[in-house]
């Protein structure tokens, strides 16, 4: 870029951030911004991060999105403590960042539900809301409600709107109007367990390990048998009800999957 670039930061509900300072990395075109807990992470959110610079005389934007969770599934000191990953300069804190947040992921996307609290923001055409069965989130488990917007105005919620934990969303006074139906109605909220299970720690930082060292397996990736001085393995891999291809971490998973019976994901 010539020179910095700048940057712009918004909430999910649009309000505009203090504007933080970007930094050249330690490689060419790479930059960093630092975001305080004061002013950026103090509440569970889903942050917009706008980058604008220009590069070869091109003016070019680059938007990126942060989630601001209320917990992780296990912290960087447990994943370096497990065995072959002490080495901080063969596995450093931002390789190790990378993969915990893959483990993350594909653990939300295979249970359809986050195991530690996350922002949620559903759209919804006006019709679709009910005056006496309301509407339901698309995440479950829901702990509280941030905010319910209509056509850009939003909603009182005391004493009006409520949500249960299954993700139900209800109001005492809203009714549809001939004037409000057909526009957006986007409610926001916080989802997912309040502290991510011990046995689904467990497993994560299990194949966390699995994903961190996979580089440096001695088994070849298209191996499916395995002989050994104690005889002939078959192994295990990735699959229809088989997430990771770990038979102890897929069976966690398959667990919770089936009690996740609320989402509508």
């Amino acid at each position: 870029a010539s020179g910095v670039p700048t940057v712009a930061v918004e909430r999910a509900d649009g309000t505009a951030l203090a504007a933080p300072t970007a930094t050249a990395g330690t490689r060419p075109g790479e930059y960093q911004i630092t975001l305080t807990a004061a002013t950026y992470t103090d509440v569970i959110d889903r942050l917009k991060v706008t980058w604008t610079a220009t590069v070869d005389s091109l003016a070019l934007v680059d938007v990126t999105y942060i989630d601001v969770v209320g917990s992780r599934y296990f912290t960087l000191g447990q994943f370096r403590n497990l065995e072959g990953l002490s080495d901080a300069r063969k596995y450093p804190d931002f390789y190790l960042e990378r993969v915990r947040a893959e483990v993350e992921v594909s653990f939300e996307q295979y249970c359809e539900v986050s195991f530690a609290p996350k922002h949620g923001r559903d759209t919804f055409d006006s019709w679709d809301f009910d005056s006496k069965f309301g509407i339901f989130t698309r995440s479950t488990p829901v702990s509280s409600l941030l905010s319910v917007v209509l056509s850009g105005v939003a909603e009182t919620l005391t004493d009006l709107w409520s949500v249960s934990k299954s993700g139900q969303v209800r109001a005492e006074s809203f009714q549809p109007t001939a004037n409000s139906l057909g526009q957006d109605l986007v409610i926001s909220y916080i989802h997912g367990w309040d502290i991510t299970p011990a046995d689904l720690q467990r497993v994560a930082l299990r194949y966390a390990r699995q994903l961190a060292i996979i580089n440096v397996s001695t088994v070849p990736d298209r191996a499916r048998l395995m002989q050994s001085e104690f005889g002939l393995f078959v192994l295990d891999a990735p699959g229809p009800d088989k997430a990771t291809g770990l038979p102890e971490v897929d069976e966690v998973l398959n667990r919770y999957r089936e009690e996740n019976v609320g989402s509508f994901a």
